[in-house]
């Protein structure tokens, strides 16, 4: 992402800068050793992430635990199990109030397929969903669009397993391609680096953030496409509150460096429920804590772990 400086100096900085970041971390990925038995994970944020248990069967025969990174934005500290496909889709509905004119996008199906590689290291592929956006101005009605929003390629290595006061660490790079419609894309590639961070607590509870900088491209009114950065930041709280179902609480949001708008701050909260253990439900709502983040917005989904 050298054999022809001119072929190179094509290549946006930041493209080169994503693809660099994904090659370290499939390289550190491939060098693991393999020979070690998997660890099960602790219980984490969301009921799928405790260990669902025959009663009386060992250890050594239960079934992968499903971790998802929905519904909340706290993306886990934990890989999917090697050589095993998870899917992740929901739906999203968002309303912002500006002055005179409303905008309401609902987004289906968000898609989040994740890949374990080894026990350490995950492919990621995300798209943003089919999205219908109405506009209304001064109280009329005024228009509708429907696009593809864009897809995204990444990789998420867990860097660190839990132990003791120590938590579960992972770091995810993520790489945004323009290939939605015109009005629903970046118009770009836009990197991302995230590190996810995971504590087990007592009494079924735990405690989840990320923080991470990206780059994001903004199509401005009357102006040329405008790229800057930001940092972004989660903090989630997590309940089983039996076998099956579960919640969370959640703050989230973003400051930009060099992004124009201020900063965005949210606050969520949403229910997990565990069909079964490959299974996951989930229902999510939460609304803005600054001016520039979405005034509201609710949203559900499913998740599915396949078996090799």
């Amino acid at each position: 992402m050298n054999p022809c400086k001119s072929h190179c100096s094509l290549i946006p900085p930041r493209v080169l800068l994503g693809c660099v970041f994904l090659l370290a971390t499939a390289g550190a990925g491939a060098g693991q050793e393999e020979s070690t038995p998997p660890q099960a994970p602790p219980k984490t944020s969301k009921p799928s992430e405790k260990p669902a248990r025959v009663e009386g069967e060992p250890a050594a025969e239960e079934a992968p635990l499903l971790i998802t990174d929905r519904a909340d934005q706290t993306a886990s500290a934990f890989a999917v199990p090697p050589r095993m496909l998870q899917l992740e889709f929901g739906w999203l509905h968002t309303q912002n109030d500006d002055d005179s004119v409303k905008v309401i996008d609902r987004a289906i199906p968000q898609t989040l397929l994740r890949y374990g590689i080894n026990e350490e290291l995950e492919f990621r592929f995300g798209f943003a969903g089919i999205i219908h956006r109405s506009t209304t101005v001064r109280g009329a009605h005024g228009s509708d669009e429907t696009g593809l929003g864009d897809t995204d390629v990444g990789l998420k290595y867990v860097l660190a397993k839990e132990d003791g006061q120590r938590p579960q660490v992972a770091v995810i790079g993520t790489l945004i391609l323009p290939t939605g419609e015109a009005d629903f894309s970046r118009q770009t590639v836009d990197p991302s680096v995230r590190f996810a961070f995971s504590h087990s607590l007592a009494h079924d509870c735990t405690l989840s953030y990320n923080a991470g900088i990206a780059l994001e491209s903004q199509d401005l009114p009357g102006r040329d496409l405008h790229t800057g950065s930001l940092v972004f930041y989660t903090l989630a709280f997590g309940k089983s509150f039996t076998e099956k179902f579960g919640g969370f609480v959640e703050v989230f949001g973003d400051i930009g460096l060099s992004r124009r708008g201020g900063p965005s701050h949210s606050f969520d909260w949403g229910v997990t429920y565990l069909v079964q253990e490959n299974v996951q439900f989930d229902a999510l709502a939460g609304f803005g804590l600054s001016e520039d983040a979405d005034d509201w917005f609710v949203g559900a989904g499913v998740s599915v772990l396949l078996p090799n």
